[in-house]
């Protein structure tokens, strides 16, 4: 009983976050298309705003399906991939939004594309790994070490996505909220590394 009611308090708590999320990103989509202001940052940010629409739902029907052993592997399956694709979207877009605020001619806005198309890449392999680890069993591939290896993404990307503007704005002067503005924006990836470590950690 105690176990049941904490982990609808998670699931209510979850579900804050998330649909906070959900809004500002259907807010902020509504915003660019209206001021003709649409980039790719905002085109990955639509897929990422339907997995978590789909990672929402499953917060909520998983439970009921964990019960039923026929289903649990594909319960997991469908909690655990959106949160991937979810993630992978958000750190795009994240980086295609840093890249956005350097010309085009220069160095530092082309380094952050590439590290978005690594990004994606990386993302992809450990969406494949999750969704055989969990439909095909006889294949052995723990989901825990996915798990892990989703963590070692996840800080790395940050890190890359944190240092390399942040060397090229180092001897930039900017008022003192301006500068604030910005790292705001550059460490908003330790929101996402928080969410993915918590994630893993249950499947660890």
């Amino acid at each position: 009983m105690v176990l049941a009611r904490s982990f609808l308090v998670w699931r209510i708590c979850l579900t804050s976050f998330h649909a906070i999320a959900i809004l500002s990103t259907i807010f902020r989509l509504y915003r660019r298309a209206s001021t003709h202001r649409w980039w790719w940052d905002d085109t990955f940010a639509c897929p990422a705003l339907v997995a978590d629409c789909i990672y929402l739902a499953a917060l909520w029907d998983l439970p009921g399906l964990l019960y039923t052993p026929t289903t649990q592997t594909w319960a997991l399956l469908l909690q655990t991939l959106p949160l991937t694709l979810l993630l992978c979207f958000v750190r795009v877009s994240l980086a295609l939004s840093i890249a956005r605020i350097f010309p085009s001619w220069q160095t530092t806005r082309r380094t952050i594309i590439c590290v978005a198309i690594i990004i994606a890449l990386a993302y992809s392999i450990l969406a494949i790994l999750l969704g055989i680890s969990c439909g095909l069993p006889h294949v052995n591939i723990p989901i825990p070490r996915v798990a892990l290896a989703t963590i070692c993404v996840d800080i790395i990307s940050d890190s890359f996505l944190v240092a390399i503007p942040l060397t090229t704005l180092w001897n930039i002067k900017l008022p003192r909220d301006q500068r604030r503005l910005v790292l705001a924006g550059f460490s908003s990836g330790i929101c996402t590394t928080a969410a993915s470590v918590a994630g893993a950690i249950a499947l660890l």
